[in-house]
């Protein structure tokens, strides 16, 4: 690993998936969870949530991804999403950045799907 990657990488302990749907899309998002489970394996797959949950206001379900696996993250969410919403964050000790400011959105979803007020800001 280059110098400069594991210099952005430091703190770094993996990067999480997210993928959101509300309640007529669930089909198509269950069909991408099913995807998904396929693609990673079903423990780094979370449930597949109908309700909200943490800060997320509707539908979603989330992938846990290794830092070394950034490359195939982005690669999987661009092609199998079907044009639900997703984003991206890398998992650090400060959940208010990460939601916030080390995001990567798809989609027209953008943060107004999520409740950030519930994280502290460090």
């Amino acid at each position: 690993m280059s110098s400069d990657l594991k210099t952005m990488l430091d703190g770094v302990q993996g990067f999480h998936i997210h993928v959101y749907f509300n309640k007529l899309q669930e089909p198509l998002g269950r069909q991408v969870w099913e995807q998904a489970k396929k693609d990673w394996g079903g423990d780094r797959v979370g449930r597949f949530h109908t309700k909200p949950v943490g800060p997320h206001t509707t539908g979603s379900f989330q992938v846990w991804v290794n830092p070394s696996e950034a490359h195939k993250a982005l690669n999987w969410t661009t092609n199998n999403r079907n044009g639900l919403k997703a984003m991206i964050h890398k998992v650090t000790d400060d959940d208010f950045h990460d939601h916030t400011e080390s995001v990567t959105w798809y989609g027209d979803g953008g943060p107004h799907i999520l409740d950030t007020s519930i994280f502290k800001p460090k």
